[in-house]
């Protein structure tokens, strides 16, 4: 979450670095279990994780045909946003047993993420600092806006608006299910974060987050989220409908029922130059590329569409195994929807990574800070089925003892 913005600090100290070798860092972190991961694939398979796997094995293989064709090193760069999440998840999976400590720890995560990311994003909307103005006039990232206060799309303290709108999604997701007194108050600087963005999609996902959350959750809970939701109303509307703030959300929420809208028509063009090229691209082009072949010229693609760049970097070959292997997972997770009643953990986290695999229509949310979401949480929902089977298990297990044997015993 806080990379990114260490990232611009150095920049704006040091000198633009067009590289950004430093964002390398987090992904790099999420490969030090790999070792241990590869060790243990034979009792990972049996654990449910042949799924995981088949997915790496088709990142795997764009990989090789991308150091063939490509940079290495935007083949390497570009290997981490497609891996990282994958490893995240297994690592998950592996260490099962330690399943109640992750979802607590993630839930904190969350709620001061939530807090840190929506108020310094807040701060960057009013203020426009000048290592956030010089990011993005270095990256050249138009749909963010202009470097200028109150004219900027907020990407807070991560690498883009979307990246930081999918996040926020996923916290105040939980931050509907969260016990903390502060989750309210926490909630409103986070939606009036989120509605900063401008990132539609990331709106739409946390509507069809909260229709998951209501219809998976026991009566009593349903309840405590709906009047979470009314106190939430009540902090946030006064924040989105008083100056400066208004006029920037109400514009955007008027576009989503425009049909001319410049985005949807952006996409709509992206799918027509892409679509077909990329799906009768067998071998695919590899990672750390953006390009496709039409009448036998080159030309460069801006790819904003998930659907689109896995068929573009993978291929049919490195696809199909990727594909199968997210909706068994998807599968996995959703059978054990009877854990979800009584554990909230899981019915977010299965809600997020259903959001995800949705918006690969639209945008690119299977890899890097997105992907992260998308599959680690379906590795905690298959880590939390083996805790509580095995909980299950022990309990069945003290049930059976006879009771003169424990009476008997020393």
């Amino acid at each position: 979450m806080l990379t990114p913005l260490f990232a611009r600090l150095v920049d704006y100290r040091s000198g633009w670095d067009p590289q950004r070798i430093i964002l390398i860092a987090p992904y790099l972190i999420t490969f030090i279990p790999l070792l241990s991961i590869l060790s243990n694939i034979p009792k990972l398979n049996r654990m449910g994780a042949t799924p995981l796997l088949l997915a790496g094995a088709g990142v795997l293989y764009a990989t090789l045909i991308g150091l063939l064709r490509n940079p290495p090193f935007g083949v390497f760069r570009t290997m981490l946003d497609w891996l990282s999440p994958i490893v995240f998840a297994l690592y998950y999976l592996q260490n099962w047993r330690y399943y109640p400590e992750y979802s607590k720890t993630i839930r904190q995560v969350f709620l001061w993420g939530v807090l840190i990311t929506g108020v310094y994003g807040v701060y960057q909307y009013l203020v426009a600092p000048e290592w956030d103005a010089l990011w993005l006039r270095e990256s050249q990232l138009s749909s963010a806006g202009l470097p200028e206060p109150l004219k900027m799309r907020i990407w807070s303290t991560m690498h883009s608006p979307g990246a930081f709108a999918v996040f926020i999604m996923a916290g105040l997701l939980f931050l509907l299910t969260s016990s903390s007194p502060f989750a309210i108050p926490i909630s409103g600087v986070g939606y009036l974060a989120i509605l900063l963005s401008l990132v539609r999609t990331a709106w739409l996902g946390w509507g069809a987050g909260l229709l998951m959350l209501v219809t998976s959750l026991k009566p009593k809970f349903q309840a405590r989220l709906l009047f979470s939701i009314v106190l939430i109303i009540m902090c946030a509307i006064p924040l989105v409908t008083m100056d400066p703030f208004a006029e920037t959300i109400n514009t955007r929420i008027e576009t989503l029922t425009d049909p001319q809208d410049n985005s949807l028509t952006g996409r709509m063009e992206i799918y027509d130059t892409g679509l077909f090229s990329a799906l009768l691209n067998p071998v695919g082009n590899g990672l750390g590329s953006s390009w496709i072949e039409q009448n036998g010229k080159i030309i460069s693609l801006v790819v904003d569409s998930g659907f689109i760049d896995l068929f573009l970097s993978l291929g049919w070959i490195g696809a199909i195994p990727y594909l199968i292997g997210l909706l068994i997972s998807l599968l996995s997770a959703a059978k054990i929807k009877q854990r979800w009643v009584a554990d909230s953990f899981l019915s977010t986290g299965f809600a997020i990574s259903v959001i995800g695999c949705l918006q690969m229509w639209v945008t690119t949310t299977l890899t890097s800070l997105s992907g992260i979401a998308a599959w680690s949480f379906l590795g905690l929902i298959l880590a939390g089925e083996h805790y509580y089977k095995s909980k299950m298990r022990s309990a069945q297990l003290i049930s059976d003892v006879p009771l003169a044997s424990i009476h008997s015993s020393p």
